[in-house]
């Protein structure tokens, strides 16, 4: 396969991602999602959480090793409510 198309939750799944409802639902970038009614990826954080500020020029890129780590803690813990929970933060 030389590559893939489609629309965000089609790739997601074949990418073996969480979506576009998860914490880290961004297959490109670490830029954390934060609740508030839904789930959204503000470069400029509410007020309270300050410290992560972000430059949109500049976000902090995803890696294939990362992708490697998160899997490998993920597959470590038997199927539960705690994998799911580790699975949908860390966006695998």
């Amino acid at each position: 396969m030389l590559s893939w198309s489609g629309d965000t939750p089609g790739l997601s799944k074949l990418a073996l991602l969480t979506g576009h409802n998860s914490y880290m639902a961004c297959r490109y970038c670490d830029l954390p999602g934060i609740y508030s009614n839904h789930i959204y990826y503000p470069t400029i954080p509410p007020s309270n959480k300050m410290n992560d500020v972000y430059d949109p020029l500049n976000l902090p890129k995803r890696a294939h090793k990362d992708y490697k780590t998160r899997t490998e803690q993920i597959i470590k813990i038997p199927p539960s409510k705690i994998r799911d929970t580790l699975a949908s933060n860390l966006g695998k």
